[in-house]
């Protein structure tokens, strides 16, 4: 009756078990593609806790190691992790991401193999306690194929490093005999160097060696200027200027040749550099802005409508109905004029070309100012002849903002039949600032 029960009991206290371990051990490792999150491991692990997901940046090998439940759950059909499992995660990895799988068993060993309080072997625990073993010791055998190893025929090798205070500031290496050491320098001999190489090697200090190799000397003037990082450090370090951007020119500089500013530039206002004000020092530069606005305003304008029988010893104002050019509105082709509207020096030229004149009869032009006085008259006699006759009138003017100016004619013919010839090369005023 007691065998009966013993053997009942052993069939009840059996339960599910893996049988045999039969397949190695190797890591999942997987590449992520943005959308996949259910990763299969075909090993079998004892808990779920002994599995370790790692997401690896593969540019740069940054690893961060995964929170089961927080980052991924594990599972597997009826909960039979013999055959492995799926991890799935709760983010998706891009292609940038290597999703690492690993088992992690530990080495522990919490398995009762005894029923307590009976002599009844527990047969699925001592399946599982052996099965677990097999499992760490898969585990060591992956991590020893990684591990950089020894032969086996190798007779007594030292691989025992110093303390940590003796190999210090050290290269770890081999010394003669192949035994692992911290060597202060590589050793003679060791690596193979070239015959030329041997000869710079040789060289009694470094300059002899820059000589062998062809190095110029760098002077110390260079040196402060090699260890700049950027363009801009070294222009500082030089006290140069550079083609772009914005700089300050500190200082006062003499330059051998004339310096050309680009028409875009912007002068700022200053003892040195003037823009568009106008400079204020013997030093003062003034750029072509400035220059031209000098010159500003200039019009020019011409008669084009008949101006026949003008009345004889009468000043006439010529019709300048048109204007040729007129650099700020400052003609008036209504009222025959030209107002500057800014106060300064003007060159004032006029010129009428009269026809059917009279011969040996005198004929004028006048720049009118103001329409109260002549700042110049000019005149000319046709002699025997009786062709067209041109006067041209220049003076050079002082302007107030509100002056203006007017071209008038007059002939001494005795009749009332000479006219004035039209056209924008014949009868003509014109105005420029200086």
């Amino acid at each position: 009756m007691n065998l009966k029960k013993t053997i009942l009991m052993s069939l009840f206290l059996v339960g599910i078990c893996w049988a045999t371990v039969t397949d190695n051990y190797v890591p999942a490792h997987f590449t992520g593609n943005g959308s996949t999150v259910d990763f299969d491991f075909p090993w079998p692990i004892v808990a779920t806790s002994d599995v370790v997901v790692i997401i690896r940046t593969i540019a740069t090998g940054a690893e961060d190691v995964l929170t089961e439940t927080t980052d991924y759950s594990i599972s597997a059909v009826n909960n039979d992790y013999s055959s492995g499992g799926t991890v799935t995660t709760v983010a998706t990895y891009t292609s940038t991401s290597q999703i690492s799988i690993l088992r992690d068993t530990p080495p522990t060993q919490n398995t009762g193999l005894v029923v307590s309080g009976s002599n009844v072997l527990r047969e699925d625990s001592l399946e599982d306690a052996y099965d677990k073993l097999t499992l760490l010791v898969q585990q060591l055998l992956e991590e020893n194929a990684r591990q950089i190893t020894i032969p086996r025929s190798d007779v007594d090798i030292t691989v025992e490093l110093d303390d940590s205070v003796s190999r210090a500031d050290m290269i770890l290496g081999f010394d003669s005999d192949g035994h692992v050491t911290a060597l202060t320098s590589i050793p003679e001999g060791s690596i193979s160097v070239t015959a030329y190489m041997t000869t710079v090697n040789a060289a009694a200090d470094a300059d002899a060696a820059k000589v062998l190799l062809e190095i110029p000397t760098i002077d110390a003037f260079a040196e402060t200027y090699l260890d700049d990082t950027t363009a801009a450090l070294t222009r500082t370090t030089l006290g140069a200027v550079g083609l772009t951007g914005d700089e300050t020119i500190a200082g006062t500089k003499t330059f051998s040749s004339a310096v050309i500013f680009s028409v875009a530039s912007t002068l700022a206002d200053s003892s040195q550099l003037a823009s568009s004000a106008a400079p204020t020092a013997d030093a003062d530069i003034s750029n072509k802005k400035y220059c031209d606005d000098q010159h500003l305003p200039y019009a020019r304008m011409y008669c084009t409508a008949a101006q026949n029988n003008l009345s004889d010893t009468t000043w006439t104002t010529i019709t300048l109905d048109t204007d040729t050019f007129d650099s700020g509105t400052i003609t008036d082709l209504a009222n025959y004029k030209i107002t500057p509207a800014v106060a300064g020096q003007y060159l004032v030229c006029g010129q009428i070309t009269y026809t059917n004149t009279i011969a040996n009869k005198t004929y004028y032009a006048q720049i009118y100012f103001n329409a109260t006085s002549a700042k110049a008259i000019a005149s000319s006699h046709t002699g025997d002849a009786t062709t067209d006759i041109t006067v041209s009138v220049c003076d050079v003017i002082v302007f107030d903002a509100d002056d203006y100016i007017q071209l008038r004619g007059q002939v001494n013919a005795g009749v009332d039949t000479v006219d004035i010839n039209v056209g924008s090369t014949d009868t003509y005023l014109v105005l420029y600032r200086l």
